[in-house]
């Protein structure tokens, strides 16, 4: 058993203030490529066949001693938890999954969720999505270049991989992808000038198929280079927190 389960009898949001543990933690989740989101799924396996109820106020209690909650809600007997720090999920996934409760005759399964969202529209539905780029464009890092590709070669395979099978129709009619901000290098308006909003990439579509794969590619390009971002900020001796994603998302009808 780690050290950090062995400590586990302490609370877990007084470990992780240590900034050793959480670098290694962090290096771990990236060596394993888990997911940055802090997302939990909890279900629960009988021994006996009885279907037990995971009761909201008792699991919330015990997810809580590992941090802070920004999301929690049970459906069908399955409890989806999100942290609003990745360590905290980390810790709740390593200590709870498996873990026998003896009063039920219960294991409880406890997973990351990648699951994406689902929506019910209407068929003339605009879907648009607003990906918040939290590193500034510079010269050495160079965010912008890193999400577009050589010679925009990140943003063609993500269309083209929206596009496939559908006839000779330009990439742009099914999905668009726009890297706008400061740092984008795209000059708008009368005055051909960036704009003074953070940089962020923005991801339309008519089609909710098309445009669900369009995020699901933007978001593992933008942790990649989150990913990539730590690693820099770590081999210069420069202190950086996990980034994970930040995006808003809209519907039109």
């Amino acid at each position: 058993m780690s050290n950090y389960q062995k400590g586990t009898k302490k609370s877990v949001k007084e470990l992780i203030k240590d900034q050793n543990l959480r670098d290694s933690i962090i290096e771990e989740m990236m060596s394993q490529d888990l997911p940055m989101e802090g997302s939990l799924k909890i279900e629960i396996n009988s021994e006996n066949g009885v279907n037990y109820q995971l009761g909201y106020d008792d699991l919330n209690k015990v997810l809580s001693f590992y941090g802070e909650l920004s999301d929690f809600k049970i459906q069908n007997n399955v409890a989806f938890a999100t942290f609003c720090d990745p360590v905290s999920a980390y810790f709740a996934q390593k200590t709870l999954n498996n873990k026998y409760l003896s009063f039920v005759s219960c294991y409880l399964l406890v997973s990351y969720d990648t699951c994406q969202k689902t929506y019910m529209t209407e068929p003339n539905a605009k879907y648009t999505c607003r990906f918040e780029i939290q590193i500034e464009n510079d010269k050495d890092f160079q965010v912008a270049r890193r999400l577009i590709g050589p010679k925009g070669n990140n943003m063609k395979k993500i269309g083209e991989m929206c596009s496939k099978g559908l006839g000779n129709g330009k990439m742009h009619d099914f999905v668009k992808l726009r890297l706008r901000g400061k740092g984008s290098g795209f000059k708008e308006g009368a005055t051909k000038e960036e704009s003074n909003e953070n940089l962020h990439l923005c991801v339309s579509s008519k089609y909710q198929d098309k445009y669900n794969i369009a995020c699901e590619e933007i978001s593992k390009l933008i942790l990649q280079v989150y990913k990539d971002y730590f690693n820099f900020c770590r081999n210069r001796g420069l202190r950086t927190e996990v980034l994970r994603l930040k995006k808003y998302e809209s519907i039109q009808e």
